[in-house]
């Protein structure tokens, strides 16, 4: 249903995937709400990422041919028509803004996307003399000038510098070089955290080192779709769980990876394909649902995941 969730203006909005609509919902009055825009678009798999730039929010387009762009204000939504200048199928996935840039990184594109915040202008750097062939990066986190993508089948870290519009990738062959490795990132004092999806490692990556290392997790999670969507909270990575049962937590500082074990509350969850997305506000991490009808709340003050705040979605329709 949804893919991504950013925090803006005191409420917590999640990105639509074949969802019409965008929920937001508000922690300090407890109100959920609901964005409708189906009028405006029949397309399905619409958006795949979210950030929150000031007091909007941006949506990544993935089978979309426009950015998405909420208001968080007064709620109100808006596309940015894109279609003349890239229309194929799962463009981007993730996002990640720099000094009112917002960057996409490419997926099935041949490109990077970005978008200005502040002219709604659209533009694209060529990056197909690099990097090659469907589902390369998956998520996105910014640092000093530089938006790293995660690396998902492209066996490497992309770096796209901003104040240059130049794009590099630095190989990780020798460390793994299967598909699908990660699925979003996070950052954190200059550390890049990427969220394994079926990569049995936590990978990192250090901005001032321009240096990949992994972290082994197989001892304490297996699986194959692990985690998708990362948040960063007090120099922790938060990663919400796909087909886990456990939420993932990567300490930046002592670069540990530790679960907090969630599996009794997501019996209440009627899908496999929990959450794709993640964001933190005030001490909480905000799940976006994927194939679950209801979004979680992650207590971070006490490691639970709480079903008493979980909204219970059947007003977004049949299951894709």
């Amino acid at each position: 249903k949804f893919r991504g969730a950013a925090a803006s203006n005191g409420k917590v909005y999640f990105g639509p995937h074949y969802e019409s609509a965008v929920p937001v919902y508000d922690p300090m009055s407890g109100n959920f709400t609901v964005i409708d825009f189906s009028e405006r678009t029949r397309r399905r798999e619409k958006f795949s990422g979210a950030v929150a730039v000031g007091n909007q929010v941006i949506f990544t387009p993935y089978n979309e041919h426009a950015v998405g762009i909420v208001n968080a204000v007064d709620d109100t939504f808006r596309l940015k028509d894109v279609s003349k200048q890239i229309s194929v199928r799962y463009k981007f996935v993730g996002a990640a803004h720099w000094d009112g840039k917002v960057i996409f990184p490419p997926f099935d594109a041949r490109f990077v996307g970005i978008f200005d915040v502040e002219t709604t202008t659209f533009d694209m750097l060529q990056v197909s003399g690099t990097v090659s062939g469907p589902s390369k990066f998956a998520g996105a986190a910014a640092w000093d000038g530089q938006v790293i993508f995660a690396p998902y089948n492209w066996d490497g870290v992309g770096i796209y510098e901003v104040a240059s519009n130049s794009f590099s990738t630095v190989s990780i062959k020798d460390q793994i070089q299967h598909d699908a490795k990660f699925f979003g990132a996070a950052v954190y004092d200059g550390v890049v955290v990427f969220a394994p999806e079926r990569a049995d490692y936590v990978g990192v990556w250090d901005v001032s080192l321009s240096n990949f290392s992994m972290i082994d997790i197989s001892t304490q999670v297996i699986g194959k779709d692990k985690f998708r969507g990362a948040t960063e909270w007090e120099g922790k990575v938060i990663m919400a769980p796909r087909q886990s049962g456990c939420v993932g937590v990567f300490n930046v500082y002592t670069r540990t990876f530790l679960t907090i074990d969630v599996a009794p509350q997501l019996e209440i969850f009627d899908k496999i394909g929990h959450f794709s997305g993640a964001a933190a506000l005030d001490g909480r991490i905000y799940l976006a649902p994927d194939l679950s009808s209801s979004f979680g709340i992650l207590d971070m003050r006490v490691g639970a995941l709480s079903d008493a705040e979980v909204y219970k979605g059947e007003k977004w329709g049949d299951e894709p």
